[in-house]
């Protein structure tokens, strides 16, 4: 799945699509074999020579987000392959929350200190490297 899940993000790149919302409840099981990415209603479509959006406001998926994000509000495709980063691990370990237990206020804090999420018990160092 996760492959998928990057080739369907390098998908949406290629398209000037910023996705701004990656994360496990976002992808779609169509068959064990198959899955999609799905929610689109944070996703900006940039022009050909723009390289990042800057959002205004709203509800933002806290825990998903790159520093950078959170801070400045500014997404780039980069910033979404953060989020692809924490979608894995939420697949490494069987649904469980990024950063569960740490207030969304506190997360740019922990980012900022160098903090990551642990490498979950299956996952390779490879793969959480």
């Amino acid at each position: 799945w996760c492959v998928q899940i990057a080739k369907g993000m390098n998908y949406l790149e290629e398209r000037h699509l910023v996705h701004r919302d990656l994360a496990a409840r976002n992808v779609l099981v169509k068959t064990p074999q198959h899955v999609k990415i799905a929610d689109f209603g944070l996703a900006k479509l940039l022009n050909a020579d723009e390289k990042e959006y800057h959002a205004d406001g709203g509800k933002v998926p806290i825990k998903w987000m790159a520093l950078e994000s959170i801070l400045n509000r500014t997404y780039t495709h980069q910033s979404d392959v953060w989020s692809y980063g924490v979608t894995v691990w939420e697949l490494m370990t069987f649904g469980t929350k990024p950063y569960d237990g740490i207030p969304a206020s506190e997360i740019a804090g922990v980012l900022e200190k160098g903090e990551r999420l642990p490498q979950p018990p299956i996952c390779t160092i490879d793969v959480y490297m």
